[in-house]
């Protein structure tokens, strides 16, 4: 478990720099933190089997194999092989089993009910910022904030003198 003050956060992103646009669970990797009221720590950039795979939520009745990449390292097929077909709870539960599972919260875009409910019931926080949010931006902010205070799920918005900074 983490130090008292220190938490760990996985940023979801397609591009590294910012917020991932749509549902966490399918934007390409996460960046994971360790943040406390001092410092923000870079651990390590995680990629996400689901941000290659089509949403299965979302398109039941369409075949995929069209969508799927080429050209992929083995390592990668291999982890794809393992999330393909999962939907509901059963793909949220194999996403924090797999790789985050050492994660207290998850700072993204968007996401459905059934990943709020799943991991806030597995003590997992969510924060909700838009996408194309600076990430940098986004750890500054986690500096300052008592985690054990926030609520399970939070929407951050910028007010407008932060708009125009």
């Amino acid at each position: 478990m983490m130090e008292k003050n220190k938490i760990r956060v996985a940023i979801a992103t397609n591009d590294g720099e910012r917020i991932g646009e749509g549902h966490f669970a399918h934007n390409t990797h996460f960046i994971i933190l360790d943040i406390d009221p001092n410092e923000v720590q870079p651990v390590e950039l995680r990629e996400n089997p689901l941000g290659f795979i089509p949403d299965l939520d979302h398109h039941m009745h369409h075949s995929h194999d069209q969508d799927m990449p080429e050209a992929i390292h083995p390592e990668l097929a291999r982890r794809l092989h393992e999330f393909r077909g999962l939907h509901g709870v059963e793909k949220y539960r194999k996403l924090k089993e797999t790789l985050l599972n050492d994660v207290d919260l998850i700072v993204a875009g968007g996401a459905c009910m059934t990943s709020i409910k799943y991991f806030t019931s597995e003590g997992v926080k969510l924060i909700f910022a838009d996408p194309g949010e600076p990430i940098r931006d986004i750890a500054g902010f986690l500096t300052t904030v008592n985690y054990k205070e926030l609520p399970a799920v939070v929407r951050l918005k910028r007010t407008k003198d932060q708009e125009n900074d």
